[in-house]
């Protein structure tokens, strides 16, 4: 019996898990629709939906914590990408993508260590990962879950983006050169803020994550990634660290 129960529990959070709807934002009076990836910039996009929202309506003053909370019950929506294919018709679509090595660690900093240190519970022991995984043991465990059956903080970000092999967006903004793809967005959006750096990054030349990678560890990664490392545009970047890395 308890094995029944084991695999019933399985199949229950792959289905979950398949059944999995990309997050958007969706403000049907000015026909935009923003699909949100965790661990890429979601903070700050909220930050800026909900300024320019409150600013629409004659509210000045910088969002809190409780309107940014309140505009994302309002505004968020779990759909289908299908339903998104329909909508790019007449919405402007976007996204905020992010180098998917760095997204990878930067899952880990926050899930393992930055839950660690604040006393939080591991969330991740669903998906057969131990509070004190190190970095690499948890790439190699990533690495065996396919993504029908992954979180979404580490699920590849292409299944959000993509309906029948076509990419979603108008736009696809990468966190690395933010600044310069924003003005894309505030183009195609009058009177849309400029976005908020809440969480601070280094886009150096040999970026900070990279210490967490041996070559080895590097290319599992960059195998469990590789659609979307080439869909995205990061193959060439990412085959260059790779090489430098002993």
């Amino acid at each position: 019996m308890n094995g029944v129960s084991t695999r019933l529990g399985r199949w229950r959070k792959a289905y979950r898990n398949a059944r999995k709807k990309p997050d958007v934002w969706v403000l049907d009076k000015q026909k935009v629709a923003f699909i949100q990836i965790r661990k890429v910039a979601s903070r700050s996009a909220r930050f800026a939906f909900t300024s320019f929202l409150m600013n629409a309506g004659g509210q000045s003053r910088e969002p809190t914590k409780d309107d940014i909370e309140r505009t994302d019950r309002q505004y968020a929506r779990h759909i289908t990408t299908a339903k998104i294919a329909r909508l790019r018709d007449s919405y402007y679509v976007f996204t905020i993508v992010r180098n998917p090595l760095a997204r990878l660690h930067s899952c880990y900093a926050n899930k393992f260590t930055g839950h660690r240190e604040r006393g939080l519970p591991n969330p991740f022991t669903e998906w057969g990962m131990r509070d004190d995984m190190s970095f690499a043991e948890f790439v190699q465990q990533v690495a065996l879950i396919p993504d029908s059956q992954s979180n979404t903080h580490f699920r590849s970000m292409h299944p959000f983006l993509t309906h029948r092999g076509q990419l979603l967006p108008h736009t696809i903004c990468k966190l690395e050169q933010l600044e310069t793809d924003w003005q894309v967005v505030r183009q195609h959006i009058p009177g849309f803020p400029d976005l908020p750096r809440i969480n601070q990054t280094n886009f150096s030349d040999r970026p900070a994550y990279l210490a967490a990678y041996d070559r080895e560890l590097a290319e599992l990664a960059y195998s469990r990634y590789q659609q979307d490392i080439e869909l995205l545009g990061y193959k060439d970047e990412l085959q260059r660290m790779i090489a430098s890395l002993a």
